[in-house]
């Protein structure tokens, strides 16, 4: 049996296309999913703005995890991606990058004035 590997250029994934624009079939389903939940918590009773906020952060989160899969890493190496990510310190390491130009002095002569204005 002859086996190939098939490049990943042409491998097909199933898509759905929403206003001109294909979208991966399974972030739109993690998407809507987790709008559909957050549709029956609200109408359980739970409140609006936490709910909200609750499930968009879910669906970023799982978004991103969902993104960092199609880079062929593991659920586990996305999560610890994100752990560091979470725990690095907040500070910039950027030291001050002080330059002094020096004034420039131009090798052509000077403009002359247009003959309009003589």
């Amino acid at each position: 049996m002859i086996r190939a590997y098939v490049p990943r250029n042409l491998r097909v994934r199933p898509s759905i296309q929403l206003s001109n624009t294909r979208v991966p079939a399974r972030a739109f389903l993690i998407a809507a999913g987790l709008i559909f939940g957050g549709g029956l918590m609200i109408v359980a009773g739970a409140d609006l703005i936490k709910t909200v906020k609750l499930t968009g952060v879910l669906i970023i989160a799982s978004l991103v995890i969902f993104e960092l899969r199609w880079w062929e890493r593991s659920t586990c190496a996305v999560a610890g991606i994100l752990w560091r990510h979470y725990r690095r310190s907040r500070r910039l390491r950027l030291d001050p990058l002080m330059l002094t130009v020096p004034v420039e002095v131009s090798a052509a002569p000077t403009m002359r004035r247009p003959r309009w204005q003589q």
